[in-house]
């Protein structure tokens, strides 16, 4: 995501519109990324060939939307300075700030596709392998899902600070189980 530069109120509250928009992309085609997954590291797996070609496209597009994610706690830095003054507004964007601050298990998805891209850097590749995907299904859902929430705060109040022609559209929320195969309800 692009740094808010911008003069103007207007401007900046375009911009948070685009930077919700495209935030709530970017996590539903991450969480889209592990739909039917097994939601655990695959067992036995001793090098990268155990996986399917599924399993390493899958671990390599998180990377990808990964180090997207990495850009938009910059930019809603410089979106909150552009801001204008107005309370819920503030509130929304420090929350999300707050929520992308706790989000640490979406970084796995670097250093899982990184053993799979240069295995002899990973030893043991199991013990590495099997205890990163367990620290990113243990944890990536409920963050990204924390941070999604915040994001359709921040439309929430987005919409409430703009002219009705200029309201955007309120995300849908993610759903509160993870998208692996067979999770059970919660």
């Amino acid at each position: 995501m692009p740094l808010f530069a911008g003069r103007g109120r207007d401007a900046a509250l375009g911009y948070a519109g685009r930077f919700a928009h495209m935030l709530d992309s970017t996590i539903v085609l991450l969480v889209g990324t592990f739909q039917n997954a097994s939601g655990e590291p695959v067992l036995g797996a001793t090098s990268p060939e155990a996986l399917s070609d599924l399993e390493r496209g899958r671990w390599t597009r998180c990377r990808n939307l990964y180090w997207d994610l990495t850009t938009y706690p910059s930019a809603l830095a410089a979106l909150r300075r552009a801001l204008p003054a107005n309370p819920r507004l503030e509130l929304a964007a420090a929350q999300l700030d707050s929520a992308f601050q706790r989000d640490s298990a979406v970084a796995e998805c670097d250093n899982v596709a990184s053993m799979i891209t240069a295995p002899a850097r990973w030893t043991p590749w199991e013990a590495q392998y099997t205890t990163a995907a367990r620290r990113f299904y243990r944890g990536f859902y409920d963050q990204i899902r924390a941070v999604h929430e915040r994001d359709r705060a921040l439309v929430f109040a987005l919409n409430a600070a703009v002219a009705p022609d200029r309201r955007i559209r309120m995300p849908a929320g993610l759903p509160p189980n993870p998208p692996y195969a067979g999770a059970a309800p919660r």
